[in-house]
């Protein structure tokens, strides 16, 4: 009995350290991890590596996942904002231009519609047509529409000026949410149908509208590392979505127990046996590691479903607590296992915290995106008596009448990201109009 009582505090420690590393591993992407695995290799005699890996027939992603980040470390929004201080423009159109990059997420698209931003820059009616035009020239282009249908028809404008037919073809997909462009012999039979074209010409309009770039400011994602590797893929097969967890970058790796029997019992025996546990807790963490990244990916699918089916525009607010609970661990465990990671999915590649959009709560317990705050905030102070702009007090005040729970501070940080003056700002800039 009092053989156990002794061994419980050990094996406790234990726990508790291999509970340490494992949650350690969570936090580090495909890459990161790598260079640590090529460490322990060098100075670990147990670790070994297996026989490399290639890319076969299961091989589920792209071609290849890894993309170099830009080299010049400009950002989009700083790129786009040079453009447009060079070009020759009336004053209310580059007003209108320097709002819409505001407005970016991620991919280059705006998360605000037009309408709404004219209505906010107070945009003539006579510039709005011409803005758009401004806009669909910006490099890259494509970034700055509503959506990635809309963006691939400014491509196609822009790169193609002699197919006006691929602008009218491609508004016809974006009208089927699921349209696949993989079954292409059907896809050119109903082109040539509604279009009264040969095949061959279906064809070839179709092949353009696969060069262009659906999410056009991808290369513009920056993390740590140089390489966006999405370690999770939802892939559509038969009208449901499977998912892979990808470890293709990472080395095969088994423990050499052999090795460890024929090390000799003597002085050294401590190090050889710390070395030696150290090698099988390692893989014990690459395989927790992955069981938490599949869990999350799992209730993601499940949480965000709308996003897989119909697209980014249909991100639900998601907070880390909801995951955490499903699964039965920390929120910091969950917050571990997003941090710099990317997943795939047939709308493109995201980074995991996409799916995880802050949501503001309201009276009756639910909760709406943070874009459809922006909106509000922009809805309002277009409303607003341009001789006695709203405060942001005043502002939360009637958003909260609308039934949000919102604070000032709150619609100060989102009407900053927004490029929208302060009431002071607002109010010398109606007394010179």
């Amino acid at each position: 009995m009092a053989l156990k009582q002794n061994l419980r505090p050990r094996q406790k420690l234990r726990t508790a350290v291999g509970l340490r590393q494992s949650l350690k591993y969570l936090s580090l992407n495909q890459v990161e991890l790598e260079s640590h695995i090529k460490e322990l290799l060098a100075e670990n005699p147990f670790l070994e590596e297996e026989q490399k890996r290639t890319k076969d027939e299961d091989y589920v992603g792209k071609a290849d996942f890894i993309e170099e980040a830009l080299q010049s470390g400009m950002s989009l929004q700083e790129h786009l904002n040079r453009q447009i201080h060079e070009i020759s423009a009336p004053k209310q159109i580059k007003e209108f231009l320097y709002l819409l990059v505001s407005s970016l997420d991620e991919r280059g698209f705006t998360r605000i519609h037009h309408a709404e931003l004219f209505r906010y820059s107070r945009l003539s009616s006579k510039y709005r047509e011409q803005a758009i035009e401004y806009a669909r020239k910006l490099d890259p282009i494509g970034v700055g529409a509503e959506s990635m249908w809309q963006s691939l028809a400014w491509q196609a404008k822009e790169k193609f000026p002699e197919e006006p037919l691929l602008e009218d073809i491609i508004y016809l997909l974006a009208k089927r949410e699921n349209t696949d462009m993989a079954k292409k012999d059907l896809l050119v039979e109903e082109i040539a149908s509604l279009f009264w074209l040969n095949k061959e010409k279906a064809q070839d309009l179709l092949e353009k509208i696969s060069m262009l770039d659906p999410f056009p400011a991808r290369e513009y994602i920056h993390e740590k590392s140089n390489y966006v590797y999405p370690e999770i893929v939802y892939k559509e097969e038969n009208g449901s979505i499977e998912i892979f967890i990808q470890q293709d970058i990472l080395p095969g790796l088994r423990v050499n127990r052999d090795l460890f029997e024929k090390t000799p019992k003597n002085q050294n025996s401590k190090l050889w046996n710390d070395k030696y546990k150290e090698a099988v807790e390692f893989l014990n963490s690459l395989q927790f590691r992955k069981q938490s990244i599949q869990k999350v990916a799992h209730i993601l699918l499940k949480k965000q479903a709308d996003f897989f089916q119909k697209g980014p525009n249909y991100v639900r607010p998601l907070n880390l607590k909801e995951v955490a609970e499903e699964i039965g661990v920390h929120v910091s465990t969950v917050s571990r296992i997003i941090s710099h990671k990317y997943f795939e999915s047939k709308w493109g590649i995201f980074p995991l915290k996409f799916l995880f959009p802050y949501g503001i709560e309201t009276e009756e317990g639910n909760s709406i995106p943070i874009e459809e705050l922006k909106l509000r905030i922009i809805r309002v102070i277009s409303e607003e008596p341009r001789e006695k702009p709203y405060s942001d007090q005043k502002i939360a005040d009637l958003l909260n009448k609308e039934g949000l729970k919102i604070k000032r501070r709150t619609i100060t940080k989102y009407r900053m990201q927004l490029n929208i003056p302060s009431t002071r700002e607002r109010k010398i800039s109606a007394s010179r109009h």
